[in-house]
């Protein structure tokens, strides 16, 4: 018996998690895929892409999806405006190795475009607020590479 094959449009898609849709309509969110990319870098300032994908391995963060957008209205008081990238699933993956990210989720830093730093995980709001505050005084640098584990658990090479 030959069965008809299905579709892609019929194949089950990914859903968007309520919390990263609410992220989505703050006024300093963006969509960015990797096709999108180079757009959002070629704007100004200063700006954080989020990596967000499988919440269910990474509970995380939907934490960090809530604390975002109160990280922005905190330096906005202080005189930083911060734009959001909230990074597709499809291409987290991508936008995660060009960045060196290997674990979720990321906060990747960048100003005018350059990689500045980056924070991984949910961290105490004060954390949260000394480490950005570091950050946005950093110059630009290069993004760390995934890197490949070359030793044994001492560390050693053979």
């Amino acid at each position: 018996m030959n069965a008809e094959p299905i579709p892609l449009s019929a194949l089950p898609r990914p859903t968007v998690p309520p919390l990263i849709e609410r992220l989505l309509e703050h006024p300093a969110a963006q969509p960015v895929s990797e096709a999108g990319l180079d757009d959002f870098l070629a704007q100004p300032g200063e700006a954080v892409l989020f990596l967000w994908a499988q919440p269910a391995r990474y509970p995380e963060v939907l934490d960090v999806a809530v604390v975002l957008p109160e990280l922005v209205a905190q330096f906005a008081r202080e005189g930083t405006a911060l734009r959001i990238g909230v990074v597709d699933e499809a291409s987290e993956r991508a936008l995660g190795l060009r960045y060196g990210m290997t674990r979720r989720p990321a906060l990747i830093f960048l100003r005018d475009g350059a990689y500045v730093a980056t924070l991984h995980g949910m961290q105490d709001w004060q954390v949260y607020v000394e480490r950005i505050r570091e950050i946005l005084a950093s110059a630009p640098s290069r993004p760390p590479s995934p890197g490949i584990a070359v030793g044994g658990p001492s560390g050693a090479c053979h």
